[in-house]
């Protein structure tokens, strides 16, 4: 859990200053406090597993919503999968609300950053203050449009995309064979940190290339940026990075592209673009060696287009 130590440090603090809250013995806070990170680390271990708990339970009954013969019956079967992973979820929340609750009354310090609320689970006291004023329901159901938007908003995907079309830009590229562009990682959901390049996918929308594919060297600049856990922006600035893919000359589809198999964060050496953060400047150039091997043409390039898929924590 982020910050332990951190916590600890306070609670040890105010031990040493105000031993006789609500009667403690000196030591008591601190062995309390750390009842309630434990619990708060084991809330964290199961949410990680919920959703391999999800899988088993629909591979466990796949025969029986397979068997129920219509449409009606099935979409019955997917209800009942959501309804028991949706309990172990609350089951979850509770414990971990508790825990913030329990460490926010020791500490006096506010604690909401560790608890994180799955998809369509709103804050506890939200839910109560509707219950208490049925008035509060603009609030509730602000609240819970805006935890579904988290996994279902369709335009998140495209927030990483940038299409060139200005004459200007397609002139300069016909002549230098060079694209250069700034990427804002401030433009990315606040929620998201730790964003690491996953995949790069580019067109050539009008050229002309060898197996309708042009080789074209990508590379990021040597300062990275990206969001960190507590919401600010940081630049590193590191070894510029570079990686050599295949573009289309027809538009982009990015359900081509398997994000599941490109290199993980935690094994970085295998992919040449990773770096500390997916904000800063590319530079997209077509290799001398392309040109010579397979002749791509670009005097009707139309189009540039440019997605950069990536990996990030929340």
């Amino acid at each position: 859990m982020p910050q332990t130590v951190q916590i600890i440090r306070d609670v040890i603090t105010i031990d040493a200053k105000f031993p006789f809250i609500a009667g403690l013995e000196p030591g008591d806070t601190l062995r309390i406090i750390a009842r309630e990170i434990r619990l708060m680390e084991t809330y964290d271990l199961k949410g990680k597993n919920l959703e391999f708990y999800a899988s088993t339970f629909i591979a466990s009954n796949s025969a029986v919503i397979l068997n129920r013969g219509t449409i009606g019956a099935q979409g019955t079967a997917g209800e009942d999968v959501l309804q028991a992973a949706s309990s172990k979820v609350d089951i979850l929340l509770n414990f971990a609300f508790r825990a913030q609750r329990s460490i926010e009354i020791y500490l006096l310090l506010d604690q909401t950053q560790y608890v994180y609320y799955d998809v369509g689970c709103v804050h506890p006291d939200i839910k109560a203050e509707y219950i208490r004023n049925p008035d509060s329901v603009v609030s509730l159901t602000t609240s819970y449009q805006s935890s579904f938007e988290r996994l279902l908003d369709p335009t998140s995907m495209w927030n990483t995309y940038t299409s060139f079309t200005d004459p200007e830009t397609l002139d300069m590229f016909r002549s230098t064979f060079t694209l250069t562009f700034s990427f804002d990682a401030a433009t990315l959901s606040q929620q998201r940190y730790n964003t690491k390049i996953q995949a790069v996918g580019v067109a050539f929308i009008g050229a002309t290339g060898k197996g309708d594919l042009i080789s074209c060297k990508v590379e990021h600049g040597g300062v990275y940026c990206q969001r960190m856990s507590d919401g600010m922006l940081r630049e590193s600035i590191l070894k510029a990075r570079y990686n050599i893919i295949l573009a289309t000359i027809t538009p982009l589809q990015l359900s081509g592209f398997d994000l599941d198999s490109s290199p993980s964060l935690e094994d970085p050496q295998n992919s040449p673009l990773w770096a500390m953060g997916i904000g800063g400047l590319y530079t997209i150039t077509i290799p001398e060696s392309e040109f010579k091997e397979h002749h791509p043409t670009f005097e009707g390039l139309k189009e540039i287009e440019v997605w950069l898929g990536y990996q990030f924590m929340e």
